[in-house]
């Protein structure tokens, strides 16, 4: 406070005078998770932060990036003891789990209704559950497809196939994967956590599926017959039959994607990814080609259920953290869905925005030919969003993909690791309904 001494002719005033205070900031803090290398992830969302409080300038705007690994645990754990971000990257089998937790903010009243009129309707469908919309889409990702070193192929004599019209079968596929094992090369997958990504895939393509989804939820799973034994005799011939799969899939948590350095170092040749594989290749300057090899489906079922995953990213608000400064959550999470927001936070990467009005906005960019953007394009219409609505999903995958484990080392049979795992789902679907 400062003092001023007035004067008059019959006496003396003294008034004090209060500054007036700075206005507080509001911090909105964001969690996520890399988009490409962290380093190069972290550079972007410096610009977004930049370009939010250039227009925002009452609000602080924090991106705090974490790995992958361990995230499921991190998330409801921080939610748990009242430490949650205001907003946070999450993808479909979360949305359930935190949801039926009470841990989400509704968002149906909170989304721009322009974003509404403007995406493509289905990638909203993952994120709702009873009557409330619970997060929103800010990215989907290129499909998951087998991608192949065309050397090797050459070299070894395999005729790739040229598009949809001619995909592989898993006969195809393994009958391939044995011609390269004898000239000593590899298949492999992503490691953990993207696994995940070839899970429901393969059940599709034998014709079932994990369980039905979305509320009301159920406690019954759909895989628990020859089909779903189907699944797990592919997987038991890709790893512990024929050998085909690189041992370093075997089972273990690798470091952060080390197939697409084995991929570059040409110790495999045929592997599942998104865009990641190219823009890998391309960073680290490799002359190690790779080309699109697409879906796969099952001879016994047919070509009809040939499909991949196709990862919708949404934004989800934490109730907890909403509730202490509603009104400038909403501004930052309306900004993150505006056409500006989805383009800085995902397309530098090379992935799809939900927006109608930005489809194809990777055309003309040297990223798209880095890619593989038209043949990528022509497997898309196939591809399958991500399965995970329901509260026990992420248990439903780590029970799926330890059988999965157990079947590629010889510890199950097939028809063993389905009865197990159909009995271990069914008591984790009740488990978290029970809560």
């Amino acid at each position: 406070p400062g003092t001023t001494i007035v004067r008059t002719e019959e006496r003396t005033i003294v008034q004090t005078v209060t500054p007036t205070p700075t206005p507080k900031k509001e911090t909105v803090v964001v969690w996520t998770f890399p988009l490409g290398t962290e380093e190069e992830h972290k550079k972007q969302l410096k610009m977004m932060e930049k370009a939010f409080e250039s227009k925002n300038p009452d609000i602080d705007l924090v991106f705090e990036v974490y790995p992958w690994q361990g995230r499921d645990a991190r998330m409801i754990t921080a939610a748990a003891g009242g430490e949650a971000p205001d907003i946070c990257y999450l993808n479909t089998r979360h949305i359930a789990k935190l949801s039926f937790l009470g841990a989400l903010q509704p968002v149906e009243n909170i989304i721009p209704k322009y974003y509404l009129d403007n995406i493509y309707p289905w990638v909203i469908e993952g994120a709702k559950a009873g009557e409330h919309i619970w997060a929103a889409t800010n990215l989907i990702s290129a499909p998951y497809v087998w991608w192949y070193n065309p050397d090797i192929f050459k070299e070894v004599g395999i005729t790739p196939p040229k598009g949809p019209e001619d995909a592989w079968s898993w006969k195809q596929f393994i009958e391939a994967a044995k011609k390269l094992k004898e000239h000593g090369y590899y298949v492999a997958h992503p490691s953990k956590p993207s696994v995940v990504c070839i899970t429901r895939p393969l059940f599709q393509q034998a014709g079932v599926d994990i369980c039905k989804q979305g509320p009301p939820f159920v406690t019954e799973v759909m895989f628990n017959n020859s089909k779903g034994v189907r699944v797990f005799k592919f997987w038991q011939d890709l790893f512990y039959t024929y050998g085909v799969m690189h041992p370093s899939m075997l089972g273990a948590v690798p470091e952060w994607q080390p197939e697409r350095e084995l991929f570059a170092k040409k110790e495999v040749a045929i592997m599942l990814d998104t865009t990641g594989l190219p823009v890998y290749l391309n960073k680290i300057k490799s002359d190690v080609k790779a080309e699109v090899l697409g879906f796969l489906w099952c001879d016994e079922e047919g070509k009809e259920y040939m499909t991949g995953d196709v990862v919708p990213g949404y934004w989800g608000i934490f109730k907890q953290a909403y509730n202490k400064h509603p009104e400038a959550v909403k501004r930052v999470f309306q900004w993150l869905l505006s056409e500006e927001g989805i383009e800085l936070w995902c397309k530098w990467a090379g992935f799809n925005s939900p927006y109608k009005t930005q489809e194809g906005w990777l055309k003309g960019t040297e990223l798209y030919e880095v890619i593989r953007g038209d043949e990528l394009a022509k497997w898309l219409p196939y591809g399958s969003p991500e399965w995970g609505n329901h509260p026990a999903a992420n248990d439903i995958y780590n029970i799926i993909q330890a059988n999965m484990d157990a079947v590629a080392h010889g510890i199950m049979t097939p028809e063993e690791a389905v009865l197990d795992a159909a009995r271990k789902c069914v008591e984790a679907m009740k488990r978290s309904l029970s809560l």
